[in-house]
């Protein structure tokens, strides 16, 4: 049942809800109805029901019925009563249609039931209708269960199915290991083999899911990050406006000689902010501010022009977290007052670093809440369409929490965007003078080792997983 939020409003019903609510129905006025007294059992114990699942053909030996599963449940499951046809000398089942065929049934005894082993046929060559052909010896539901890969089966189910088998599970056993004990219980040696098989091969297809649901999570990720991209837009705004008026009134205090202090000057953009001295007092305020750029106000920029300004100069620094000591570490680094062409850059943002990875048009950015690296090219629609794929695409994006390494993925991401770039440079930007395009895929050691304490200190990420 889906809750909600509203006092007026009642539970919404799922409909596999609405089908598990159906089959307990049915089960419990079976079992209390005028053929109850041929149950001999708990009316518990018919959660056995689950081992069926859609598309067995089951046959119960008590009533000698074959019965082809639609669909199952915990406590019933809808079947259709299949019928012996001949081809030649080849025995087959078909579905006779008729609505008196189809019923619910229960399973509360495992050694009543068995699984017949079949594939599908046509009784004519050209035309139907479809049967089925006995491909293999029947076999018990439990065993058919263990080599199908317990697709039916929950947690809970395994403990209970192994503990009515005559099991013992050990409390803190996963479900791997109770799923490795039921194989055992049930198969011979030879058939365990192939069980196993089955099960690692179903944990890479859960895997590539993962996958698929993670990259189909960028859509809720990217509802998240915009609402902080607004709250980012509005510190920005409101760091610069303290910024200017610092500066107004330190300008007021009197001109200082040039050359001591840290100026604007000297020192990058992004430094420069942090340095609450004025650049030059010996010019007005308003003069200083002109040679540095316009600086967004709330009043005369909206919030694209506040967002264009965040991706030219990367994200400022907050206050409470660099000091004294941080602006001084920079100053050393600089290795002292040498003008613009001595100044040694120090990057300490992941915008930083991949900044210098992206080519021209190109944002390149990591998802916190999927954990994935994303890229988007800012080119007209047309120019995407006219390209194959897959660079006709708008974004890239490759995840690294279990399926590769996050140096793997930045690289896959680093390939695509380049090799992109070679096909659509005369559409952006050309490279500044005296730089060469990078090697698609071929990162510098050197900017993977600054990235990654970025990538160790991430948190879990968000699980997206279907309710």
């Amino acid at each position: 049942m889906l809750p909600k939020s509203k006092d007026s409003a009642w539970p919404s019903p799922t409909p596999a809800g609405l089908f598990d609510s159906v089959c307990a129905t049915e089960w419990v006025f079976e079992y209390f109805g005028q053929n109850g007294h041929q149950y001999q059992c708990n009316i518990n114990q018919s959660w056995l029901t689950v081992l069926a699942g859609r598309g067995w053909l089951l046959a119960q030996k008590s009533t000698a019925c074959l019965i082809k599963v639609m669909a199952g449940s915990e406590f019933a499951f809808l079947g259709w009563k299949a019928e012996v046809s001949h081809m030649g000398t080849t025995t087959c089942y078909t579905l006779p249609p008729s609505k008196e065929c189809i019923r619910f049934h229960h399973i509360f005894d495992l050694d009543d039931w068995v699984v017949v082993s079949n594939e599908p046929m046509l009784l004519n060559e050209a035309k139907g209708p479809l049967a089925w052909m006995k491909s293999g010896e029947p076999r018990t539901l439990q065993a058919y269960a263990c080599l199908q890969g317990f697709t039916t089966l929950t947690s809970p189910h395994l403990t209970a199915l192994i503990k009515h088998l005559g099991g013992k599970v050990p409390g803190n056993a996963s479900r791997k290991q109770r799923q490795e004990l039921l194989i055992k219980m049930c198969l011979t040696e030879a058939e365990q083999a192939q069980a196993l098989a089955t099960l690692e091969e179903l944990g890479k297809t859960q895997e590539r899911d993962d996958e698929l649901d993670s990259e189909f999570s960028e859509i809720l990720s990217d509802l998240d990050k915009e609402e902080g991209n607004q709250q980012d837009i509005r510190d920005l705004k409101d760091r610069k406006r303290k910024l200017r008026a610092k500066r107004k009134i330190a300008a007021r205090d009197g001109p200082v000689e040039k050359g001591k202090g840290c100026t604007s000057e000297a020192l990058p953009k992004e430094e420069a902010m942090e340095v609450v001295e004025p650049a030059d007092q010996s010019k007005p305020p308003d003069e200083v501010a002109d040679e540095e750029g316009p600086l967004p106000s709330s009043s005369s920029k909206g919030p694209g022009a506040a967002q264009a300004a965040d991706h030219e100069e990367g994200p400022l620094p907050s206050s409470s977290s660099k000091g004294p000591e941080h602006v001084q570490a920079k100053a050393e680094a600089r290795g002292g007052d040498e003008g613009k062409g001595g100044i040694k850059k120090v990057h300490k943002s992941p915008e930083e670093i991949l900044g210098q990875l992206s080519p021209p048009g190109c944002f390149i950015g990591i998802g916190y809440n999927a954990w994935r690296f994303q890229s988007n090219f800012k080119v007209k629609p047309a120019v995407n369409e006219a390209l194959l794929p897959p660079y006709n695409k708008k974004t890239m994006s490759q995840t690294f929490h279990k399926v590769r390494s996050w140096e793997a993925a930045l690289e896959q991401v680093h390939k695509f965007n380049w090799e992109k770039f070679q096909l659509i440079k005369h559409e952006v930007h050309p490279l500044p003078t005296g730089e060469a395009a990078q090697t698609p895929g071929k990162i510098p050691d050197q900017l993977l080792e600054a990235l990654r304490p970025v990538i160790q200190k991430m948190e879990e990420p968000k699980n997206y997983a279907k309710k």
